[in-house]
C-alpha cells in the first residue's frame, strides 16, 4: 500500500510505459494524481523538459 503523495506522469507516445498504464497506476494509489504529456515518448524528461519540470515543480508546491 502506497502511503503518500504520488505523482505519475504519462507521456503521448511513449511504447514502453503507455499513458493508459500510467492512468491505471493512479488510479490504484489513493489520492494519486495523474499528469499528461503530449508529442512526447518515453525520454519525456528530455523531450518536453520546460513541461516535465513544471509538472514535477508544481506537484511538489502543492
Amino acid at each position: 500500500m502506497v502511503s503518500c503523495n504520488t505523482l505519475v506522469i504519462g507521456a503521448e507516445y511513449d511504447g514502453i510505459n503507455p499513458p493508459d498504464l500510467g492512468r491505471e497506476v493512479a488510479d490504484g494509489i489513493e489520492g494519486a494524481k495523474f499528469e499528461f504529456i503530449e508529442n512526447s515518448g518515453h525520454f519525456v524528461m528530455l523531450e518536453q523538459p520546460e513541461e516535465f519540470k513544471r509538472i514535477i515543480q508544481d506537484f511538489l508546491n502543492e
